[in-house]
């Protein structure tokens, strides 16, 4: 399944095939360090996410069965190495609805919100649990804000926002395999939002919800 792609914008995704096939977490791992890296071959993604280099190799494969990875023409000329990039730098757009009213749609969404909701309670329970303030290794952090706008003005803020972080996915790729001696690692974040009052409430369903299971009363 293939489609032409403009790498400089993300990619729509059209078909619930293509969302069920990066409902995995290895695929979805996967992309993300393909993306957040640039061009690589199967055995440096195997060494990257301790996979083994044909089971790797397998889920690539798969990706690009639907159109998220390619071979990337400007490596691997030789023929004796397989080179493989994201078939967009700028991440993908997934229009729920749509997808949802397709044949298969409803069971892809439901695969995809599983895997991502359980990678983003990993990341906030991982965040909280080793917020530091130490200079080497690895870094963990939580940032939370509360901003009043208009609808307007909040579509203005993430524009500015996206444009900062499209600019640093970019340097991304640019220092991934340069040879200064720098020690880098892959960074995962999601930035997300919704009406305060919208947050509370659920909030307090999910507390009403669990308490009731747990058999406790007010």
């Amino acid at each position: 399944m293939s489609r032409s792609q403009d790498r400089s914008e993300p990619r729509r995704i059209v078909d619930p095939r293509e969302l069920k096939a990066l409902s995995h977490p290895l695929r979805m791992r996967l992309f993300g360090e393909l993306t957040a890296r640039g061009p690589s071959r199967a055995v440096d993604l195997a060494n990257a996410v301790a996979e083994p280099a044909n089971s790797v190799s397998f889920h690539l494969r798969q990706l690009a069965r639907y159109g998220l990875v390619e071979d990337d023409p400007e490596h691997g000329t030789d023929g004796r190495e397989r080179w493989w990039r994201a078939t967009t730098d700028e991440g993908l757009i997934v229009d729920f609805h749509d997808l949802e009213a397709m044949p298969g749609g409803p069971a892809a969404v439901g695969a995809f919100k599983q895997v991502t909701e359980s990678t983003a309670h990993a990341l906030t329970a991982l965040s909280f649990r080793h917020l530091d303030e130490s200079t080497e290794g690895p870094k963990t952090w939580f940032n939370n804000f509360v901003l009043h706008l208009s609808r307007s003005e909040l579509d203005a803020f993430l524009d500015d926002q996206w444009e900062v972080t499209s600019r640093w996915m970019q340097r991304s790729r640019e220092v991934s395999n340069s040879a200064d001696g720098e020690t880098r690692h892959t960074y995962f974040g999601v930035s997300n939002g919704a009406p305060l009052g919208q947050v509370l409430e659920t909030e307090e369903a999910a507390d009403r919800t669990g308490d009731e299971r747990s058999g406790k009363s007010q």
